[in-house]
Order: structure tokens, then C-alpha cells, then sequence
């Protein structure tokens, strides 16, 4: 078996190292969104774990456990190029290899001390064109959700707790209950009372049976996907070409957030002479997702598990409750964002003789993000079903924000390869890595929207800020190299050498040696097995 490392392939029996393989029989087996679910459950010891329900988060790999208060992420290589894993069409990988311990890695220097996991994308075969299209419809509901207390046991062991803590007068006197229990039985259908002190408007403790998890997180969330590629060529020229669409709901039951992400990836391999391949790449995805501006916000996490069972989502008129959940997600605006993600690699494979091979390869990437969020005025509902002004979101906001990254990657390495007498085979590697990143963010804001129905910078007439600008500028270059021995596939031992320099560190701490060795016996390969 041959197996993807870094800056090259290898034969899996040839390698000390810890690396594991899936290819794509596997990975297509099972319905992903993104690659790091196709991963999860394939490679033992690698943890694939998703932190939230929103769509628009990816998953987390971890491959050596937690060893950092920051960031534990592996590093990930595209095709060569690092980059981003949401990036990868599930339906494109060929293969995907992790690159677990410090001997398997250590050919990458700094940029992996959690491990590196490669992803190998699919590309053209020489023969007629292979047109292959893929879909998947899938429904999602929430599980593990929290059982919570009914309404009338709920207001028994609160009062029980008041009178515990000294007080003689309870929450929920004698009327309260019994509006609760006539509510419960279907005596009465009104889901509050005005308010004892302030008549005009609606009591927020009414008498209904709320269960607030299943509010906001019941139902099930649609999403599909749809993938399309064509493939083929002649022994001297292959393509491989494909398009996927992916329309995701969120886990929200209110007003659900919503994914929709657009890709299209390309590659085309020619060899020019015998001893000249060229390869072209090119993978473009735009991400468009939008969700309740109160969903930005994580106290409305918190205020699920503190709302009463007996607050009602609805008054006895119909309009949702002024409470700091249903109204804000409903009227409180929209958080939009869009993303796009551009990649190409022009790579030039020149072979003078045989098993001697050249690698020359340019790396680009940019990334272009937008992102606008409106804050809108939130106003509550009286008795008389007139709208008046609460406690929250009285204000309306705009926010407008853009980013850009630039990042540029080149790689200039070469191997030979050399077997003798069947028996000892030795395969060398040098190469020389740099790359430049830049990033920029500007973000502003404006208060008091003209008509909410405009919600823009230009439409609002209020104060106006800005509230981010930032540039940040790094560079990194690295010499590195590796030796791979064996003595008939029995005895092996690797040795890699990376020499990295960053920008991140004072230039007399820039420079630093990353060095590794592993060795093997394989036992079934003895004579006396």
C-alpha cells in the first residue's frame, strides 16, 4: 500500500512512523457534510468531535490529545498546499493520511506539533469521461435534550426553596396554582393574566406547561446536497472536474439559522515530455450563512435553562411573549455572512533520470469574508395588543465587516530513490518551503436606523464607529529533508531534518532545528514467523 507523507509517497511497510490511511471506499461510505465527519470514526486514536449544532461551525480533530491552552488543531494539507479542511469537498477525496507522532511530522517543523493530516483529492484517469453524480437528503433533530420539571411541581419546589430561606410570602400563591392546574387539566386556554401591578400589560409568570428545550430546539433541520463530477483524458493529458451544492438547516426550531455553500474544484494533469509533468489545481467555495442576530449572542444558551416552565411563548392574543428569547429571535434582525475561498497550485515534476524526481510548486490562496448584522428594535405586546417598548433592544445598529487573506506558498524539493540486491532499499529527500500570509479586517458600525426594512449604514442617521481595523503580516521558510532505509522490508529506520524560520520571533530567536529518527522491526517478515 502507498501511502501520502509529507512531500511524497511512500509504501506503508517501508514507514517507522505512525501514519494511518483511509481511502475513498471508506470515506464514501458514509453520508459527510464536510470532511472532518467523513473522518470520524475511520482512524483509531484521532478524535473527530463537533462542538455545536450551528452549520456553519466545522469539526475538531484532535490527534495527540490536549496539550495547549490555545489551539490543539492538526495541520492540514490540501494536495500539498495547507489549508483549511470546511475547504474539501467530501465527494473529491481520494484519501486522507494522519500523520500521528513526532517522527511522522517533524518534516513540517513548527507548523505541526499536533499532528498533520493530509487530504489527497481525487483526479482524471485515462479513458472515456466518467460523469458521477451524488445526492443526500437528511433530517436532523436535537437528542440528549434535558428533562425538565412540569410547571406545577416546578412552582411547588420554588416555594418549598422560599420558605426554606426564611420568607413568608411564596411566588406561587393559591391562585397562581390553581391557574397553573386549570390550565394543565384544559379548564381555562388563556396563557397569562395582566400583570397585578401593572394591569396594562402581560404578566410574565402565566400558566402554561413550557418546555423551552423543545421550543427553541424541537423539530427536525432539512439539508441537501448534491454533487456532480466529470472525469477522464489520454495517457498524456487527465482532467477531473466537479461542482457541489449543500443547503443545511440549523438546529434552531424558532427561526432556524441557515447554511448554503457553493464549490467547484478543477485539475488537470499533462505530461509534456517523459521526464516533464505539469499539474494544475484549482478549487473555488463560497459559504453563504445567516442566522437571528440573537443568535450571536451566548446568553441566550443560558437563558433557555433559566426560563420558567410556566412562561408562556404566546399571550392570550397571540403575539410571542416579550421574554429574552422568542421575540429577539424573531424581530431582532439577521446576522449574514459570506465567505469565499479561492485556491490554485501549478506544480512541475521534472524526472532527469529514472527514479530521480524535481518537484517544483506555487501555492495561492485568498479569502475574501463579508459580513453584515443588524440589530432592530424589539418591542413588546400590551394587553390591548399594541406595541410598546420593553426592556431590551431599544436601539437599532448596523454593523458592516470585511477581511481578506492573502496567502502565497512555494516548494522546491527533490528524491531519489535507489534499491539493491532486493534487499536494501534507501529513498532520500531535500527541500526548501517558504510562505507569506496577509490579512486584513475593517468593521463599522451606525446606530438609528431610518426604516428597519433598510437595514444599512447609509440609512442610519445615529453615532458612528469603527470597530475594527487590524493587519497582521507573517512569513515562515524552512529547509528540511529525509532518509528512509530498509533492509527487506524487516528492519527500517527514518531520519528527518527541518530547519524553520518565522517572523513571529525576534530575529535572533527566528531559526531553530526540528529533528526526528524512528525505527522498526517488522516480525512477520523473520524467517522463524
Amino acid at each position: 500500500q502507498v501511502v501520502v507523507i509529507g512531500y511524497g509517497t511512500a509504501k506503508k511497510s517501508h514507514l517507522s512512523g505512525a501514519v494511518s490511511s483511509v481511502g475513498a471506499k471508506e470515506l464514501n461510505g458514509a453520508v459527510a457534510t464536510n470532511a472532518g465527519t467523513a473522518l470520524q470514526g475511520k482512524i483509531a486514536g484521532v478524535s473527530v468531535t463537533s462542538t455545536s449544532g450551528d452549520p456553519n461551525e466545522g469539526m475538531t480533530i484532535n490527534v495527540r490529545g490536549i496539550s495547549s491552552l490555545s489551539s490543539n488543531d492538526p495541520l492540514y494539507v490540501i494536495d500539498g498546499s495547507f489549508g483549511d479542511l470546511s475547504m474539501v469537498d467530501p465527494s473529491d477525496i481520494a484519501s486522507i493520511e494522519v500523520l500521528k507522532d513526532a517522527a511522522a511530522s517533524s518534516i513540517y517543523g513548527s507548523r505541526a506539533p499536533f499532528g498533520v493530516v493530509l487530504i489527497t483529492t481525487k483526479k482524471g484517469k485515462a479513458g472515456k469521461a466518467n460523469i458521477n453524480y451524488n445526492n443526500s437528503f437528511r433530517w436532523s433533530e436535537a437528542i440528549n435534550l434535558p428533562d425538565v420539571a412540569d410547571a406545577y411541581t416546578y412552582a411547588m419546589y420554588f416555594n418549598k426553596m422560599q420558605l426554606n430561606d426564611g420568607k413568608t410570602a411564596v411566588q406561587f400563591d393559591d391562585t397562581r396554582l390553581q391557574a397553573i392546574k386549570d390550565y394543565a387539566s384544559g379548564t381555562i386556554t388563556t396563557t397569562t393574566q395582566p400583570n397585578r401591578n401593572t394591569p396594562t400589560i402581560w404578566d410574565w409568570i402565566g400558566n402554561t406547561n413550557t418546555d423551552w428545550y423543545d421550543v427553541v430546539f424541537g423539530g427536525t433541520a432539512f439539508s441537501q446536497e448534491h454533487s456532480l463530477s466529470v472525469s477522464g483524458g489520454t495517457e498524456k493529458i487527465q482532467y477531473y472536474f466537479s461542482g457541489n451544492y449543500m443547503g443545511q438547516e440549523g438546529m434552531m426550531a424558532i427561526r432556524r439559522d441557515k447554511l448554503q455553500r457553493y464549490s467547484v474544484s478543477s485539475k488537470i494533469n499533462a505530461q509534456l515530455y517523459p521526464w516533464l509533468n505539469m499539474n494544475y489545481s484549482m478549487k473555488y467555495m463560497r459559504k453563504d450563512y445567516s442566522k437571528p442576530t440573537a443568535m450571536t449572542d451566548n446568553t441566550l444558551y443560558q437563558n433557555i435553562a433559566k426560563r420558567w416552565p410556566m412562561e408562556p411563548t404566546v399571550d392570550p392574543n397571540g403575539y410571542p411573549m416579550g421574554n429574552t428569547i422568542i421575540r429577539p429571535i424573531l424581530y431582532g434582525g439577521d446576522n449574514n455572512s459570506q465567505t469565499d475561498w479561492l485556491y490554485q497550485q501549478f506544480q512541475v515534476v521534472i524526472e532527469p533520470i529514472k527514479d530521480w524526481k524535481i518537484f517544483g510548486e506555487i501555492n495561492y490562496k485568498v479569502i475574501d469574508a463579508f459580513t453584515h448584522t443588524d440589530y432592530l428594535k424589539v418591542p413588546q405586546m400590551n394587553v390591548a395588543g399594541e406595541p410598546y417598548s420593553g426592556d431590551t433592544w431599544k436601539t437599532s445598529k448596523v454593523t458592516e465587516g470585511a477581511e481578506r487573506t492573502n496567502y502565497f506558498n512555494a516548494n522546491v524539493y527533490s528524491e531519489y530513490y535507489r534499491s539493491f540486491a532486493d534487499a536494501h532499499h534507501l529513498k532520500a529527500m531535500v527541500g526548501f518551503q517558504a510562505e507569506v500570509n496577509k490579512w486584513r479586517q475593517l468593521q463599522a458600525s451606525k446606530l438609528d436606523l431610518i426604516s428597519e426594512s433598510v437595514p444599512s449604514i447609509n440609512a442610519a442617521t445615529g453615532e458612528s464607529t469603527i470597530d475594527k481595523s487590524k493587519l497582521t503580516h507573517w512569513a515562515t521558510a524552512g529547509f528540511f529533508g529525509r532518509l528512509n532505509y530498509d533492509y527487506k522490508e524487516r528492519y527500517l529506520l527514518e531520519v528527518n531534518l527541518r530547519y524553520d524560520g518565522t517572523s513571529r520571533f525576534a530575529k535572533d530567536k527566528r531559526w531553530n532545528l526540528f529533528p526526528s529518527f524512528s525505527a522498526g522491526w517488522t516480525v512477520a517478515r523473520e524467517a522463524f514467523m
